[in-house]
C-alpha cells in the first residue's frame, strides 16, 4: 500500500515499512465560512460541534484519543466522506495535511482551520515482509526524494 499510510509502530504487526517520504501531521478541514470556528482544539471539542471522522486507521484514533465532547459521526467511506462536510451535514474533520491540501484543490468551498499540525505523522509505504524488498523500495526512494521525483508528484497534486 502507498497511499496516505502513517508510518506507525501498530502497522509493523502486519507488514514492513519504507523510509519516510512525507513528514505530515492531523488538521481540520471545514467550510471556509466556518473556518475560524473551528482554528483551534478546544473550539472543536464543544457539545454542538459536528465532527466527521473516517472509519478506522490513525484519523479515528485521533479523534478518540482528542475530542470528547463533539458530536462524532463515524463515516464508512473515504470517498465521500469530504461531501458530507460540503452539504453541511458535517462541520469539521480532522485529517492528514496532505489530505486537506488534495481536498481544498478540488474543492475551493474547503479551507484548512489551523495554520499548524496538531501532531506530527510521517507518511511511508507498506508492504510485505520481504526485507530485500523493503532495501529496493528504500533505495528507489532515495534517489526519488533526491532527483525532485517524489516533489514534482506532490506539486502536481497539491
Amino acid at each position: 500500500m502507498m497511499s496516505g499510510i502513517s508510518k506507525q509502530l501498530f502497522r509493523q504487526r502486519v507488514g514492513l515499512q519504507s523510509d519516510i517520504y512525507l513528514e505530515d501531521g492531523k488538521t481540520p478541514i471545514s467550510l471556509c465560512a466556518k473556518k475560524e470556528r473551528y482554528d483551534s482544539l478546544a473550539k472543536i471539542d464543544k457539545p454542538d460541534t459536528r465532527m466527521i471522522v473516517n472509519k478506522g486507521g490513525t484519523n479515528q484514533r485521533f479523534v478518540d484519543a482528542n475530542i470528547k465532547q463533539a458530536k462524532i459521526t463515524v463515516h464508512s467511506s473515504n470517498v465521500t466522506i469530504f461531501q458530507e462536510l460540503i452539504a453541511n451535514r458535517a462541520d469539521v474533520m480532522i485529517t492528514d495535511r496532505v489530505e486537506v491540501q488534495l481536498q481544498t484543490k478540488k474543492h475551493p468551498e474547503l479551507c484548512s482551520t489551523m495554520p499548524n499540525n496538531l501532531n506530527y505523522s510521517a507518511k511511508a509505504f507498506l508492504m510485505g515482509r520481504d526485507p530485500i524488498w523493503k532495501e529496493y523500495v528504500d533505495a528507489w526512494l532515495e534517489l526519488s526524494i533526491k532527483d525532485s521525483s517524489v516533489s514534482n508528484i506532490f506539486n502536481q497534486y497539491l
